[in-house]
């Protein structure tokens, strides 16, 4: 693909200098011709800006020229050999110029006014290289803004209502009047999505986008907010930009990232971007900040812009800017407000048994003896129902005749029937956003309040935010010195109920009984047992799912602050020093009450009740709720010194920064649980964990009193050293070179000093070629080529150079016990991502079409990795940087407009190509099966770290419905030797988990006031494993069925229209396994869906003269609207495999600016 690559844009390039010379061709036939009437007609068929004196050509001068299809150049050329003038290319500008060998004296030239301003995009940013000339003046040459964004444009002379027109590439020209001696400060309007100058923000620096080298995407306040009504930062920047992608199907226990920036580029350690809020590091919870309060976004994606944070920055940067108040600005109050109803959730996506195969697998169980323990009384586990019927049926109590009416209502009945009647409805979000800002000429400030709400179904929690944000600059010192203070303040709610699914795990069960009321259904306990049991001393034993579900017992507080002060000195004019500080301190509450009424408290006081005599009981649990407290803190500080320095004069341009932070992250973890909780025991009752007991029910078991916190505290703490530099040289600026060079060192890495810490560096270069003398097409009048390369990092999560032990609890003998989890690693390093980026940027005439490509080569060395070691050191394998990555990919973003009539078309198009593969990883293991678990991160080298592996599907056996796999390349039937094989050759890679093309298509259409947009999304090239059939997790009750249990194969000649495997009891573990591993199970994961439709209205007071607003405007969102297009014949969303869909969404909001 390289090769591919390099040969594609050599042609491109190549291409694109060709079509320099040979844009505009040119007919003419004249014989002895004015020259004047000449040039007018080489005029017209050109689309070049003439500049000549009126004296150029005389009215004497003739020109007699033949020519067809010729190009400027050779008709320029002819001219020059006929008269005696000299012209000269700029840009898409001619200049001519008639040679005068002995110029006659000409009078002393009237004096040169000049006029002065500044040019700034919407951000009040500087804007580099802006055309300003007067307008309506022959032969005035223009200029260009420098880096801070002045010109000095000098006229000779200057007339009241004169005019200077003022434009550059991706924004919309201004025209503005000017008078002698009055500077101008201008303010040009970005187009959306477009090749603005706009600042690239990393963070720590801020760069001129024309001069940046690496590889970005900015997300502007307008494209943010698209999806207004969401309440999750994460949720807005879902397919609004290329090479980020959101994971919507994460496992627990497979280190996946909900955002991924360019893919993988680690296996263990922390694979998330590192989040910049403000200029630093974000450690919270991100769920906790108002996405109201952002300004914009930034997402870096290669070494040359994310290298100046180094060993953070292995898996992209995500730097977000807060809202802020500007100098010389009025007040201005704006609010937000949104509402949103999100559809029920569909219960019969996930893929359970009906009731009529629950009804006939417990027959089948039956009559195999599966029950015998609860049919002869030595089991006392809760039986269903339908046994319960046979139990009786086979003890006479009940008839045929009965038994089959019973088990007829059963098989009708439904529980997620009941469950969507009368325990689900459609959620409702609110939001409320408050912010006032402004500013003076030496102060700006900015406040925001923000409040949303959330009422949902009970399969996810209600919520509450409130969020506090402010800042206030200041400037003293005759505007030399800046202080700056932020405080941002957020406090955030869940209530759910961790229970509500209690007892809802038989399809056939249902919750209400036929008066209506909340019925009871087997759990834990035989029903008879507890109808029996302590004679009317025990508490109420019947669990009744209906009722708990209804009750929230779990809460989630996190209450956090952030504290921002920095201090920035002129010290001599363009160099600047900056002293910065923040902390951030976050505490986070989760409590789980369990109630003195609850299935949950009343089951686990009465199974450990004892017996003292018939009539006689002790508690051992003390009556009164459970209560479980887990504590999370998290104290932040952090601490920079910077200086900068800019430089500018003539062709060159200079900008480097240097300095030092320092980093301290300390989190504290703290668990306890509370028995017998009431009102005089507000601090719960002590209870002997020690000590074994028999259950009530069961005087032959041994058990203890759960403690589900072995370690009551853990406090982790990080240490972290770092100098950086930064530098970037622009000439004409048209070339650009920019390094990064930053050292990381940290207290978890390295015995020896020199181990502790990582130096990372990156490098690139730009050229804009449209800037280029030589470059005279009026086609692409922008056109940029970079090259970056360098190296970034990342951190590993749960590794040290240093010993590294857990306590597991007490033992048999109530002793301590604790378990090595990191053996000691006194050459444990950072990990190194190097990347390669190549990129194009592009704009066509007019700006109809803008865009970039980018395409890039990662290797990431050093990763923390799983590794053998001799099992005679007490540990068989140990974690350290024994592994490797590669990985490459490509982003196209194309930006188009069509503005030809009165409705307007932007379209933005998205398209990201990404695959990785662990390149190196030592710890192989035994038998193929290994790698097939998906509920386990078991890397393969040569394939990606998410991969799909099955194994060879045969069929079914027509005698009798077994799954035939392959062993050695040969049909058998010989399950353990198929998944424990060490045939590497046996595995199948169908293709990776994760998608390798994925993209987005939003179109907007405006007429006048209003706008209409929908966002058009895709993800291809990955796989996905369907569910299907197990037969030990059904019969154990690890899973609730599947509804492919109705469809196995139950006689010969079913092997021909199924293929699911025969029941068989006992079940064959290795059996399931080849099934629920072969190739039938795999589908492609392809698919394209309508992600959003957006419209909105705008009211402006220009417009509406009574309003009281300055601009109001409304907006209409539907969200999750539906899938266009999947490969998959099952119905199966490839986002959602084992969860609920992301349910449709309707949304209505308005934003008032005063």
């Amino acid at each position: 693909m390289w090769k591919t690559f390099k040969t594609t844009a050599l042609l491109l390039i190549v291409c694109l200098l060709i079509s320099l010379h040979t844009y505009a061709q040119i007919t003419l036939s004249y014989n002895n011709a004015p020259a004047r009437e000449v040039i007018e007609s080489v005029k017209n068929q050109t689309k070049y800006n003439f500049f000549y004196q009126t004296n150029t050509f005389l009215e004497t001068d003739r020109i007699t020229i033949y020519v067809q299809n010729a190009s400027i150049q050779e008709v320029l050329n002819i001219f020059k050999a006929q008269l005696p003038i000299t012209y000269e290319f700029a840009s898409n500008m001619v200049t001519i110029v008639r040679d005068n060998p002995k110029p006659a004296p000409k009078p002393a030239p009237p004096p040169v006014v000049h006029i002065r301003g500044t040019v700034m995009n919407e951000q009040d940013d500087p804007l580099n290289g802006a055309t300003v000339y007067l307008k309506g003046a022959p032969g005035s040459r223009g200029v260009a803004t420098n880096i801070q964004g002045t010109f000095d444009l000098q006229v000779q002379r200057l007339k009241k209502g004169d005019t200077i027109v003022i434009s550059n590439v991706g924004y919309d020209p201004q025209e503005i009047a000017v008078e002698e001696g009055v500077k101008v400060v201008v303010k040009l309007v970005g187009r959306p999505n477009e090749l603005n100058d706009v600042s690239i923000t990393s963070g720590i620096d801020k760069q001129v986008a024309r001069r940046t080298t690496g590889a970005y995407n900015v997300i502007d306040n307008k494209t943010y907010n698209r999806n207004f009504a969401s309440a999750s930062i994460v949720e807005r920047l879902d397919g609004i930009t290329s090479g980020l992608l959101l994971n919507k199907n994460i496992t627990p226990g497979l280190n996946q990232s909900e955002i991924s920036i360019r893919g993988r580029s680690t296996i263990f350690s922390n694979a998330d971007p590192l989040i910049i809020i403000d200029n630093f590091p974000y450690n919270g919870t991100l769920s906790s900040i108002n996405p109201n309060d952002i300004e914009k976004i930034t997402v870096l994606k290669d070494p040359a812009v994310a290298a100046i944070w180094g060993a953070l920055s292995g898996n992209g940067v995500i730097v977000i800017t807060t809202k802020k108040g500007k100098y010389n600005q009025p007040l201005k109050v704006s609010f937000t407000s949104s509402m949103t109803v999100v559809e029920k959730p569909d219960l019969f996506y996930i893929p359970y048994m009906n009731a009529e195969s629950r009804v006939e697998l417990e027959q089948i169980l039956f009559s195999r003896g599966f029950y015998g323990g609860i049919e002869l009384g030595s089991s006392k586990a809760a039986a269903p129902p339908v046994v319960e019927l046979l139990i009786k049926r086979k003890k006479g109590l009940i008839s045929e005749d009965e038994l089959n009416q019973k088990l007829e209502q059963l098989r009708r009945n439904d529980q997620r029937s009941d469950i969507d009647r009368l325990l689900l409805n459609s959620s409702f979000l609110q939001q409320y956003s408050l912010n006032l800002r402004g500013g003076t000429k030496i102060n700006h400030y900015y406040l925001s309040l923000g409040y949303d709400k959330q009422n949902v179904d009970i399969t996810a929690p209600n919520s509450e935010r409130f969020t506090i944000n402010g800042s206030n600059t200041l400037l003293l010192l005759k505007k030399k010195l800046e202080l700056t203070t932020g405080i941002m303040v957020t406090s955030t709610k869940q209530m759910n109920n961790r229970q509500w699914f209690l007892g809802i795990n038989n399809p056939y069960v249902s919750l209400v009984d036929e008066n209506g009321n909340a019925a009871v259904v087997p759990s834990d306990v035989r029903q008879v047992i507890k109808d029996t049991a302590g004679k009317g001393s025990l508490l109420d034993w019947n669990l009744r799912p209906l009722e708990e579900a209804k009750i929230r017992n779990g809460s989630i507080k996190t209450e956090g602050y952030k504290f921002d002060f920095s201090i920035k000195h002129k010290i001599l004019k363009g160099w600047d020093v900056i002293l910065s500080y923040q902390y951030y301190h976050e505490l986070g509450k989760n409590r789980e009450y369990n109630s003195p009424t609850s299935y949950y408290t009343r089951n686990l006081i009465n199974s450990f009740t004892q017996r003292v005599s018939d009539n006689k009981i002790s508690r051992i649990i003390p009556l009164g709720g459970i209560l479980d407290n887990i504590d999370v803190t998290r104290n932040n500080h952090y601490g920079r010194a910077q200086t900068e320095y800019k430089f500018a004069k003539g062709d060159h341009e200079f900008s480097a920064l240097g300095g030092t932070e320092i980093r301290s992250i300390r989190s504290d973890f703290s668990s306890k649980r509370l028995y017998g909780l009431d009102d005089d025991h507000p601090m719960g009752q002590e209870v002997d964990y020690l000590s074994n007991y028999s259950y009530y029910y069961d005087p032959n078991s041994f058990v203890r009193i759960p403690n589900p916190f072995v370690r009551p505290f853990v406090r982790t703490t990080a240490n972290f050293f770092s100098v950086y530099s930064n530098a970037l040289y622009s000439y004409k600026g048209r070339y650009n070179l920019s390094i990064n060079i930053r050292k990381d060192e940290s207290n978890i890495f390295g015995v020896k000093a020199n181990q502790k810490g990582v130096p990372l560096w990156a490098a690139g270069v730009s050229w804009i070629i449209s800037k280029e003398n030589f470059y005279t097409s009026e086609a692409i009048p922008y056109l940029k080529v970079r090259f970056t390369n360098g190296y970034s990092g990342n951190v590993g999560r749960d590794v040290s150079a240093y010993t590294t032990a857990f306590i597991d609890g007490l033992n048999f003998f109530n002793n301590v016990t604790a378990s090595i989890s990191n053996p000691p690693n006194p050459s444990l390093r950072w990990e190194r991502v190097h990347m390669i980026n190549l990129g194009l940027d592009f704009s066509i005439k007019n700006d109809c079409l803008s865009g970039s490509f980018d395409y890039y080569f990662r290797k990431a060395k050093d990763l923390i990795g799983v590794t053998p070691v001799d099992p005679t050191t007490g540990v068989e394998t140990f974690k350290g940087n024994t592994s490797s990555m590669k990985g490459q990919g490509f982003e196209l973003t194309l930006n188009s407009k069509v503005t030809g009539g009165i409705v307007k078309w932007h379209t933005n198009f998205l398209a990201s190509y990404s695959l990785d593969k662990v390149d190196e990883y030592k710890d192989v293991k035994g038998g193929i099966g290994s790698y097939l678990n998906k509920f386990s991160l078991t890397p393969l080298a040569g394939k990606p770290l998410y991969s799909i592996l099955a194994l060879q599907w045969g069929g079914l056996d027509p005698q009798n419905g077994s799954p035939i796999g392959y062993l050695n390349g040969h049909p058998s039937t010989d399950y353990p030797q198929i998944v424990n094989s060490t045939n590497f050759d046996d595995i199948i890679y169908k293709g990776s988990a994760v998608p390798t093309h994925y993209g987005n298509w939003i179109n907007t259409f405006s007429y006048k006031e209003f706008e209409l947009s929908f966002n058009i999304s895709w993800k291809l090239g990955y796989y996905f494993r369907r569910s299907s059939i197990n037969y030990i997790e059904l019969i154990a009750g690890i899973s609730p069925g599947h509804p492919d249990f109705a469809n196995r194969w139950r006689k010969p000649g079913d092997e021909l229209i199924t293929d699911v495997p025969s029941f068989v009891y006992p079940p064959d573990n290795n059996r399931d396994a080849f099934y629920n591993m072969s190739t039938i199970l795999v589908e492609k994961g392809d698919h394209v869906r309508l992600k959003d439709i957006r419209c909105s209205y705008i009211l402006a007071k220009s417009k509406y003269k009574k309003t009281p607003f300055q601009q109001a405007e409304i907006y209409a969102y539907v969200n999750n609207v539906g899938i266009l297009w999947k490969a998959n014949k099952y119905g199966l969303d490839p986002d959602y495999l084992d969860t609920y869909p992301a349910k449709r969404s309707y949304s209505i909001g308005i934003k008032l600016d005063f």
